[in-house]
């Protein structure tokens, strides 16, 4: 009597289903000069060595989509939250975050210069070897989200109250807390230069 090989069914199909993921992954293939709206299928994609120049993502959320090797320039994120996306050896500048809530997303080696989060809450967003310029926090909570080795410059914090989230060897310079209560986020070694704090209370910090 033949019997169902369950598992192979199983495998077959997972082999498919990542065949058919990684076939949709763009690598290799500039971005240019495009908007996704109301699309988070293409959002979604893993960018691989394809740089992204003036592109625009409204309303489109991201899941799984990775961004390797791809520097990102002039990229707006407006209402389009990005969950498993991590940020990896990806230069990115003028990428203004609005709106879009950012959860378990690394950030390593990638530096950045002008990259703010409006409206736009962290969790389990660790930035690592990833120094930013002009990047402020306005309106933005975080949690799980330390800094180590990415010194920061011009980069204030306003009314942002975040918890759980050391800066390690992270130096913060020309820039502050405003209105940004904290919690279990000690600064080690991370010693700056014209760094303000107002009305920003802590606790255990």
């Amino acid at each position: 009597m033949a019997t169902l090989d369950r598992s192979g069914i199983f495998r077959t199909h997972f082999s498919y289903c990542h065949k058919k993921v990684r076939q949709n992954d763009i690598v290799l293939s500039p971005v240019l000069n495009t908007a996704l709206i109301n699309d988070p299928k293409t959002a979604s994609q893993a960018l691989i060595l394809s740089p992204a120049v003036f592109v625009a993502l409204i309303n489109s959320p991201a899941l799984f989509g990775s961004v390797i090797l791809s520097p990102w320039l002039f990229v707006p994120l407006i209402l389009s939250p990005r969950i498993l996306s991590p940020v990896i050896l990806d230069p990115f500048m003028f990428v203004p975050i609005i709106l879009s809530p950012v959860a378990l997303d690394p950030v390593v080696l990638s530096p950045g210069i002008f990259n703010p989060f409006v409206l736009s809450p962290l969790v389990m967003c660790p930035f690592i070897l990833s120094p930013q310029v002009m990047t402020p926090l306005i309106l933005s909570p975080f949690a799980l989200t330390p800094l180590i080795l990415t010194p920061l410059a011009l980069s204030p914090i306003i009314l942002s109250p975040f918890v759980l989230s050391p800066q390690v060897l992270s130096p913060q310079y020309i820039s502050g807390l405003f209105l940004s209560p904290y919690a279990l986020s000690p600064a080690i070694e991370s010693k700056g230069a014209l760094f303000t704090v107002f009305a920003s209370p802590s606790w255990l910090s």
